[in-house]
């Protein structure tokens, strides 16, 4: 259940990410002027907040395009954190407590070992 979970979540974290790339190299090449190497950078850059200043939207417009990507790049992100987590979840053991809830599953576990 869990592992389901965690891969419908990534790919649609996958999915988000390749609209974004695609949206935002598209909208910052139009607007800007930026063209390849440095339009991936600042998108990178945008994505994961770094904002490192070198390359920067040069127009209003890119300026508030730039500014409507990053809460996007943010909910991208926290998803593809939140599927990682939810993977690591469902391969770690059981703890104590969750067995003393269910002692059935001690046995299940100890028989499959």
């Amino acid at each position: 259940l869990w592992f389901e979970a965690a891969v419908r979540t990534a790919l649609w974290a996958l999915g988000l990410l390749a609209v974004y790339l695609a949206a935002g190299y598209w909208l910052l090449a139009h607007e800007s002027g930026l063209r390849g190497v440095d339009c991936w950078y600042l998108l990178a850059a945008t994505i994961t907040t770094v904002g490192l200043g070198d390359v920067h939207p040069s127009s209003q417009t890119s300026r508030i395009a730039a500014t409507v990507l990053l809460p996007f790049g943010l909910l991208i992100l926290g998803l593809g954190i939140s599927s990682l987590c939810a993977f690591s979840r469902s391969q770690s053991p059981p703890t104590p407590r969750q067995l003393s809830r269910n002692p059935g599953e001690l046995h299940t576990l100890r028989g499959a070992m």
